[in-house]
């Protein structure tokens, strides 16, 4: 063989090679998500009464309320006395803290499947990264859902 078709072969390869990495550099890993604890947001708006706050593992999914960012302070019944709202505010909290929805998920390419027969959850998702975040947007007939934005949380694992 002569030296171009060798230089021609190399670079063939070599652009491949790059080619097939930035491909893939948009593809996100069991192990991209389960690094990180995420805050969630629907449709990249933060709700001023609640936040979640979601963990991946091997294969399960765990959201929880997050009390830190929960607003209690709508527990105001005139009827009530401060004590009585003091009290539900703390039961609130306890419930809230307690409270942990669990699922099963799959992740192949950019779909993530999450499954949970007792809530009747059965969602497919198309995963994206966006910059730090990842973007959970609806697929098929969940379009009534709209786009959940994960956030990591510093300082989480």
């Amino acid at each position: 063989m002569n030296k171009k078709k060798i230089s021609a072969i190399i670079l063939s390869i070599a652009t491949l090679f790059f080619l097939v990495a930035c491909g893939n550099s948009s593809k996100i890993s069991k192990k991209d998500i389960e690094k990180h604890t995420w805050s969630a947001t629907v449709d990249g708006e933060k709700n001023e009464d609640m936040a979640f706050i979601f963990t991946f593992t091997d294969d399960t999914v765990k959201a929880k309320l997050d009390k830190k960012h929960t607003n209690f302070d709508k527990i105001d019944d005139d009827t009530m006395s401060k004590e009585e709202k003091q009290m539900s505010k703390e039961l609130a909290g306890a419930v809230i803290e307690n409270m942990e929805l669990e699922a099963n998920y799959s992740l192949e390419n950019k779909d993530l499947h999450l499954e949970n027969q007792n809530y009747d959850l059965n969602t497919n998702f198309i995963i994206e990264k966006d910059g730090d975040n990842i973007k959970l947007t609806p697929k098929g007939d969940n379009s009534d859902i709209k786009p959940i934005i994960l956030e990591p949380i510093k300082d989480s694992k």
